[in-house]
């Protein structure tokens, strides 16, 4: 009788291993210098670009000045980008880091402050980039450090080019 029990689970047909839906927008709570908000408050224009960061990633730390760069140059897509520390420290230690090592005091980040970005955003590392469409649906997800010097970096990511 066992031997039959054992070929009949062998035989029967494997099912796919199901994926997990992402958690919505709302269980990611960020805070910056005055508040805290859930990301699904920061997007809800035509689209917006999520940037995830740490301060323990070397591409990240090449990435950031580039990235400050591009909004110092294009101050008109600040609203559209959303750049986010995923590190754990406290938000006065984020901007020590970012003033001290990088000189970037000024970059708008925020940090996360309750949920889980790999979740929620489907991301596996970092950096990553993903672009959020107006109805908080992921459009894009790009790993890796982007080419902020190119003519309009996002663009591939919000489906402007081919």
């Amino acid at each position: 009788m066992p031997l039959v029990l054992l070929f009949l689970v062998l035989a029967l047909p494997s099912l796919p291993a199901r994926a997990e839906p992402p958690a919505p927008l709302a269980t990611l709570i960020l805070e910056d210098r005055t508040t805290c908000a859930a990301l699904s408050d920061l997007v809800g224009r035509e689209a917006t670009i999520v940037h995830l960061w740490a301060t323990w990633c070397a591409p990240c730390l090449d990435e950031l000045p580039a990235l400050a760069a591009f909004l110092d140059a294009h101050p008109e897509r600040a609203d559209d980008i959303v750049i986010v520390s995923v590190d754990t420290m406290d938000r006065a230690r984020i901007e020590g880091f970012l003033s001290e090592r990088l000189d970037l005091g000024a970059l708008p980040t925020w940090r996360v402050a309750h949920g889980n970005p790999g979740q929620v955003l489907k991301v596996k590392g970092y950096p990553s980039t993903i672009a959020v469409e107006a109805n908080g649906e992921i459009a894009a997800i790009h790993a890796g450090p982007v080419d902020w010097s190119a003519a309009d970096p996002t663009a591939p990511l919000l489906g402007l080019t081919d």
